[in-house]
């Protein structure tokens, strides 16, 4: 998601503040997400993944920790995928919940894994997270943590 989010993000700056795409911002973000196309599917499908995941596991001992990672998830992925609002808002949104997701992704997964809604969560949906969120970890596909 951060990529595409990037995307988003450097276009509509360049349309506001370079004049790119004739200044139009709905261009900027059209061509965007057109390049993105392949990630904003594949960002669609995970997401389907996760919401199943999460309601196998929502209803556990760890239920507020994984809920706090799932509203950082999809607060991040309607800005990604649900483009709208100013500029300033997008772009300060988007840094708080690319660090927000990772944040909250990383503390569930920290102390929590020898208890199996935690170990069952991360092991799928977390995978899936941190596949969309690379730069949560670094370029890393797997969890340093573990």
């Amino acid at each position: 998601m951060d990529e595409v989010a990037d995307d988003i993000y450097s276009n509509w700056y360049n349309a506001i503040y370079n004049d790119a795409f004739g200044g139009s911002i709905n261009l900027a973000i059209y061509y965007a997400q057109t390049e993105n196309s392949a990630n904003l599917e594949t960002i669609k499908s995970n997401d389907a993944l996760i919401q199943n995941l999460y309601k196998s596991v929502r209803e556990t001992s760890l239920s507020a920790e994984i809920k706090s990672v799932m509203n950082a998830y999809a607060e991040y992925y309607e800005l990604v995928v649900n483009v709208s609002g100013s500029f300033q808002t997008y772009s300060k949104s988007k840094e708080t919940l690319k660090k927000t997701t990772r944040l909250r992704t990383k503390k569930l997964g920290v102390g929590n894994l020898k208890q199996k809604p935690a170990r069952a969560f991360l092991a799928r949906a977390g995978f899936i997270l941190l596949k969309l969120n690379r730069s949560a970890f670094g370029t890393e596909t797997k969890f340093p943590f573990l």
